[in-house]
């Protein structure tokens, strides 16, 4: 069954008591992660992984395009080399799976959302700033997404907008908002992924991981994948 996500600016928060994640670095970061892949605003509860198994060809539409062309080339060239996905940047209409639409207003952002399949209730914004991005699936299979993207806001908060929902969309869907330097805390607003951004992304697109799996089958390999990267010296913050 075709079914679709909707990403909103929602954050699931998990607080470490004394001795626990904050004093282990692995333990933390799979928190992090089990937050951000196994959560969403649209399905009620923790749901199994989701993820693209296939290559992603983006299309960039809308007002001012041609501005914002290279910096969805630069994401596409991030999201390649994290995902181990072929990606293309400049795909026509007809072909492309992951569809970025600019729009004048954050208004007509927002009503465009609404019409293509997020419920009006659910529309939230980022600093009063409405940017979306939802994803269909079969068999936790992602196999199309649309993120839209305002682009009446700051020429910051526009790039924020268009690299956050561009990750959030790769099945990494929650908000995790607890001091980290991330994309997926919208008080921080990083003008681009960071280094946190970089290993969750990585963790979410180990082979070791496959689509379907439940919080519990990925937790060991998760944890695995983590201690390997963390003993290679790989900074997350």
């Amino acid at each position: 069954m075709r079914r679709f996500a909707v990403f909103l600016f929602v954050t699931f928060v998990f607080l470490p008591g004394p001795g626990g994640a904050e004093d282990d670095p692995v333990k933390k970061l799979a928190d992090i992660y089990d937050s951000v892949a196994f959560f969403s605003e649209e399905r009620t509860g923790a749901h199994p992984l989701d993820r693209w198994e296939e290559p992603i060809r983006i299309r960039l539409t809308g007002p001012g395009a041609e501005r914002w062309q290279a910096t969805v080339d630069e994401i596409g060239r991030w999201i390649a080399d994290h995902t181990g996905l072929s990606v293309e940047t400049r795909t026509g209409w007809f072909g492309a799976n992951l569809t970025v639409s600019l729009f004048e207003t954050s208004r007509e952002s927002a009503m465009a959302a609404r019409e293509d399949g997020v419920h009006a209730s659910l529309t939230s914004s980022k600093n009063g700033n409405p940017c979306f991005g939802y994803y269909w699936w079969e068999g936790n299979q992602i196999y199309q997404a649309r993120t839209f993207i305002p682009v009446d806001i700051s020429v910051a908060g526009t790039q924020n907008c268009l690299w956050e929902e561009a990750l959030q969309v790769l099945g990494l869907p929650n908000d995790y908002c607890v001091g980290e330097w991330t994309l997926f805390c919208e008080g921080t607003n990083p003008p681009k992924a960071t280094a946190l951004d970089a290993l969750l992304v990585r963790i979410h697109y180990d082979r070791r991981l496959r689509p379907g799996m439940t919080r519990a089958e990925a937790k060991p390999i998760v944890e695995t994948i983590i201690r390997e990267h963390l003993a290679a010296g790989v900074a997350w913050r």
